[in-house]
């Protein structure tokens, strides 16, 4: 067996995706994950992953297909170095995971994803709103604190009407 787990391999050119004869799948990259006789289980490298199209996520989805993976003949993949760790493949996994899970309910999925979508870029917006407001807020203590401190008697700050 060329093979072993870990290996990365790439699909050779001219293939096409045995669940789906529309999706042509040279070129996908990934690792091996699991091989049986003359068949090598894949899981996609992040930069394969974010590079699948999102017709064949979603049919995949609709049919209970996995498409962070896929199964192929020894003949069809060849050995390859790496492009990216195998944590960068599996956090970029989850993250499209996460993001399409709700293709599979039709319609209602696809409303689900978008409001989610909307909610994470409304997070980022609050995120950083409260990121500036609490940098203003230390800007002003830092000010008063140093106005505090070259007011040196309790005069000087009540001719100044400062009680601080």
């Amino acid at each position: 067996m060329p093979f072993k787990v870990g290996d990365s391999v790439k699909v050779k050119e001219g293939i096409i995706c045995p669940d789906d004869d529309s999706v042509c799948i040279g070129g996908w990259r990934g690792r091996v994950s699991d091989i049986e006789d003359d068949i090598v289980g894949i899981r996609w490298d992040s930069i394969t992953l974010k590079q699948l199209p999102h017709e064949y996520i979603k049919k995949s989805e609709d049919e209970g297909l996995g498409w962070a993976e896929m199964y192929l003949s020894v003949a069809e993949i060849e050995q390859v170095l790496p492009r990216d760790s195998e944590a960068q493949a599996v956090a970029m996994a989850q993250e499209m995971e996460n993001k399409v899970q709700w293709i599979s309910m039709g319609k209602e999925g696809e409303r689900i994803a978008k409001v989610i979508a909307n909610a994470d870029d409304a997070d980022d917006g609050v995120e950083h709103r409260q990121e500036c407001h609490i940098d203003h807020l230390l800007r002003l203590f830092l000010v008063l604190d140093t106005i505090r401190q070259r007011l040196s008697t309790k005069n000087d700050a009540q001719s100044l009407g400062l009680l601080l």
